[in-house]
């Protein structure tokens, strides 16, 4: 089976004419008082120009970043024989800031075909620009599906994202960042149910049938059915059904402190999801284990999918003070 890839990467760059230091000779000698808002304008703009030439391709400008997508039209991505429209997201994109140094930043998501992945990396390496890759398989539903070789990547994959941005954006290397993001994946542990199936537009219809008295347990983030089925219970009982193995896998016991993460898979109200995470609060509390941090919400969803999932996270004092960093994102926003 044929999957995306995303890889992500980053590199701080002089712009075509742009001397080491960045910018052109005549332009560092004024830096200083005479460097104002109107003359760094002016000089990110002519960064934009080259960069809009080089890409061909003419980007956005909002908030000092400038973005560049380029649609991947020539792919052909199907999920269950639906044809997904490259209008749903796949596209890649470069974002260009300006570093303090006074260079050019650019963070580049490319989504590729698996079969297309190592010739990317490898390109990008050539290009000198340092690439690492962190796969995350935190879903304890699965060893191997008939989706994927291992197990999937889900609720942990936000957490990993915020965590792993707070130390890159304290400065960190991009081996120390990699090693924090490892770290994550290694600490947590996930596990979801539905119910209801999501229905993907290209098909006009569930991707699995489900009863009103049904429950759908261990599917995944994309509408994959679980790994089992059980018969709609108490709130207490379904979150024992993800909370169990996830203690189990991650060998939680007595004194540990935990990130607890409740997602809602996009139909589910927010003031249930707070149900739902009462209910693991007091499973988590009679072993013995504390939860240092949590988040509830629609984080990571199925589209109209009802129901939740469950991420816990080992914390220790690095984590916490990565979690706590101020962050300032169309999800999630504190501290900043």
């Amino acid at each position: 089976m044929k999957r995306l890839i995303i890889v992500l990467a980053a590199a701080c760059l002089a712009v075509v004419g742009w001397g080491a230091g960045g910018r052109p000779p005549e332009a560092r000698q004024r830096i200083g008082a005479a460097e104002a808002e109107g003359e760094r304008e002016a000089t990110d703009t002519e960064a934009w120009k080259v960069i809009s030439a080089e890409l061909a391709k003419k980007g956005e400008l909002k908030d000092g970043v400038y973005r560049v997508v380029v649609p991947r039209l020539d792919l052909e991505v199907t999920v269950e024989g639906n044809v997904v429209p490259a209008s749903a997201g796949i596209e890649s994109e470069f974002r260009f800031y300006r570093c303090p140094c006074g260079r050019i930043n650019v963070v580049g998501q490319f989504v590729v075909a698996d079969y297309e992945a190592n010739d990317v990396i490898d390109s990008l390496r050539q290009g000198k620009i340092e690439v690492a890759s962190v796969v995350t398989n935190d879903d304890v539903a699965v060893q191997d599906s008939l989706y994927t070789a291992g197990r999937r990547g889900v609720g942990v994959t936000v957490l990993v994202e915020k965590i792993a941005g707070a130390a890159a954006e304290a400065g960190k290397s991009l081996a120390d960042v990699t090693a924090t993001a490892v770290k994550v994946n290694g600490q947590g542990r996930s596990m979801g149910l539905a119910l209801s199936s999501c229905i993907v537009p290209a098909a006009g219809t569930p991707t699995f049938e489900l009863g009103d008295d049904e429950v759908e347990v261990g599917i995944g983030i994309h509408g994959e059915p679980g790994r089992r089925r059980e018969k709609l219970a108490s709130v207490d009982e379904m979150a024992e059904w993800l909370v169990s193995p996830i203690v189990s896998d991650l060998g939680l016991g007595r004194g540990d402190t935990v990130l607890a993460f409740v997602n809602g898979m996009g139909g589910t109200p927010l003031i249930e999801l707070y149900v739902a995470f009462n209910s693991v609060a007091r499973i988590l509390g009679g072993q013995g284990i504390a939860i240092g941090r949590s988040l509830v919400g629609n984080y990571i969803t199925s589209l109209e999918m009802a129901g939740f999932s469950v991420t816990l996270l080992k914390l220790d004092e690095e984590l916490i003070r990565l979690w706590d960093a101020p962050v300032h994102t169309a999800a999630l926003r504190w501290g900043a």
